[in-house]
Protein backbone atom coordinates (compact mmCIF):
# COMPACT_ATOMS: atom_id res chain seq x y z
CA UNK A 1 0.00 0.00 0.00
CA UNK A 2 1.31 3.50 -1.15
CA UNK A 3 1.43 6.57 1.43
CA UNK A 4 -0.98 8.39 -0.82
CA UNK A 5 -3.68 5.44 0.05
CA UNK A 6 -2.70 5.12 4.01
CA UNK A 7 -3.22 8.83 4.16
CA UNK A 8 -6.46 8.33 2.95
CA UNK A 9 -7.47 5.16 4.83
CA UNK A 10 -6.29 7.33 8.23
CA UNK A 11 -8.23 10.10 7.13
CA UNK A 12 -11.39 8.31 6.59
CA UNK A 13 -11.25 6.13 9.97
CA UNK A 14 -10.79 9.78 11.69
CA UNK A 15 -14.35 10.65 10.52
CA UNK A 16 -16.02 7.32 11.46
CA UNK A 17 -18.34 6.76 14.42
CA UNK A 18 -18.73 2.69 15.78
CA UNK A 19 -23.17 2.55 15.76
CA UNK A 20 -23.61 -1.02 15.79
CA UNK A 21 -21.14 -3.79 16.48
CA UNK A 22 -22.04 -7.55 16.27
CA UNK A 23 -21.54 -8.17 20.59
CA UNK A 24 -19.89 -11.34 22.03
CA UNK A 25 -19.62 -13.50 17.82
CA UNK A 26 -15.66 -12.61 17.86
CA UNK A 27 -16.72 -11.40 14.03
CA UNK A 28 -15.17 -8.52 14.01
CA UNK A 29 -18.12 -6.80 12.09
CA UNK A 30 -19.44 -3.80 12.74
CA UNK A 31 -21.42 -0.12 11.65
CA UNK A 32 -20.16 3.37 11.50
CA UNK A 33 -21.12 6.76 10.89
CA UNK A 34 -19.04 8.80 8.60
CA UNK A 35 -19.59 12.41 10.40
CA UNK A 36 -18.10 14.79 8.41
CA UNK A 37 -17.70 18.62 8.78
CA UNK A 38 -21.47 20.18 7.81
CA UNK A 39 -22.94 16.99 6.94
CA UNK A 40 -26.52 17.08 6.97
CA UNK A 41 -27.41 13.24 6.26
CA UNK A 42 -24.15 11.19 7.89
CA UNK A 43 -23.05 7.97 5.38
CA UNK A 44 -23.58 4.53 6.71
CA UNK A 45 -20.21 2.26 6.16
CA UNK A 46 -20.05 -1.77 7.03
CA UNK A 47 -16.44 -2.71 9.31
CA UNK A 48 -15.46 -6.32 8.70
CA UNK A 49 -12.07 -6.81 10.39
CA UNK A 50 -11.23 -10.22 7.97
CA UNK A 51 -12.06 -8.33 4.68
CA UNK A 52 -9.04 -6.61 2.78
CA UNK A 53 -11.33 -3.78 2.13
CA UNK A 54 -12.38 -3.15 5.84
CA UNK A 55 -14.76 -0.61 5.56
CA UNK A 56 -17.34 -0.18 3.00
CA UNK A 57 -19.98 2.26 2.50
CA UNK A 58 -23.39 0.94 2.73
CA UNK A 59 -26.32 1.54 0.25
CA UNK A 60 -28.32 3.51 3.70
CA UNK A 61 -28.89 6.47 5.30
CA UNK A 62 -28.96 6.04 8.88
CA UNK A 63 -32.49 6.24 9.55
CA UNK A 64 -32.72 3.52 6.49
CA UNK A 65 -30.17 1.62 8.28
CA UNK A 66 -32.51 1.68 11.66
CA UNK A 67 -35.46 0.41 9.76
CA UNK A 68 -33.26 -2.40 7.83
CA UNK A 69 -32.05 -3.38 11.64
CA UNK A 70 -35.64 -3.70 12.74
CA UNK A 71 -36.83 -5.64 9.55
CA UNK A 72 -33.87 -8.16 9.80
CA UNK A 73 -33.79 -8.40 13.39
CA UNK A 74 -30.26 -8.15 13.84
CA UNK A 75 -29.41 -11.33 12.03
CA UNK A 76 -25.82 -11.65 11.08
CA UNK A 77 -24.40 -10.53 8.27
CA UNK A 78 -27.21 -8.17 7.41
CA UNK A 79 -25.19 -5.45 6.46
CA UNK A 80 -23.90 -7.07 3.64
CA UNK A 81 -27.20 -7.03 1.97
CA UNK A 82 -27.28 -3.33 1.42
CA UNK A 83 -22.96 -3.01 0.72
CA UNK A 84 -22.69 -3.40 -3.31
CA UNK A 85 -22.09 -6.87 -4.47
CA UNK A 86 -18.67 -6.26 -5.17
CA UNK A 87 -17.51 -5.49 -1.70
CA UNK A 88 -19.09 -8.93 -0.67
CA UNK A 89 -17.46 -11.61 -2.16
CA UNK A 90 -16.21 -14.33 0.22
CA UNK A 91 -16.74 -12.80 3.61
CA UNK A 92 -20.48 -12.57 2.85
CA UNK A 93 -20.98 -16.42 1.90
CA UNK A 94 -19.59 -17.38 5.33
CA UNK A 95 -23.02 -15.77 6.76
CA UNK A 96 -25.40 -16.39 3.18
CA UNK A 97 -27.04 -19.57 4.85
CA UNK A 98 -28.47 -17.49 7.95
CA UNK A 99 -29.65 -14.59 6.00
CA UNK A 100 -30.83 -16.74 3.18
CA UNK A 101 -32.48 -18.53 6.18
CA UNK A 102 -34.03 -15.13 7.52
CA UNK A 103 -35.33 -14.40 4.39
CA UNK A 104 -37.17 -17.55 3.82
CA UNK A 105 -38.80 -17.55 7.41
CA UNK A 106 -39.26 -13.69 7.63
CA UNK A 107 -41.92 -13.15 5.82
CA UNK A 108 -43.93 -16.07 7.26
CA UNK A 109 -42.94 -14.50 10.98
CA UNK A 110 -43.31 -11.02 10.31
CA UNK A 111 -46.01 -10.55 7.57
CA UNK A 112 -46.44 -6.82 8.34
CA UNK A 113 -43.15 -6.16 6.90
CA UNK A 114 -42.33 -6.89 2.76
CA UNK A 115 -39.13 -9.02 2.18
CA UNK A 116 -39.61 -8.54 -1.62
CA UNK A 117 -36.20 -6.07 -1.91
CA UNK A 118 -34.56 -8.68 0.57
CA UNK A 119 -35.07 -11.90 -1.08
CA UNK A 120 -32.66 -10.75 -4.20
CA UNK A 121 -29.87 -9.65 -2.56
CA UNK A 122 -28.22 -12.87 -1.59
CA UNK A 123 -28.09 -13.61 -4.65
CA UNK A 124 -26.44 -11.10 -6.22
CA UNK A 125 -23.88 -10.88 -4.06
CA UNK A 126 -22.60 -14.89 -3.79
Amino acid sequence: MGRARFDEIIALYAELRWIDDTPMTGSGRGALLRATPGATDPEVWFFDMRADTKTVKMELDYPGYLEAVLVTKGVIGWQYLYCDPADCGLRFSSCADGLEGMIEYFPRLFPEHDYTDLSKRPAERL
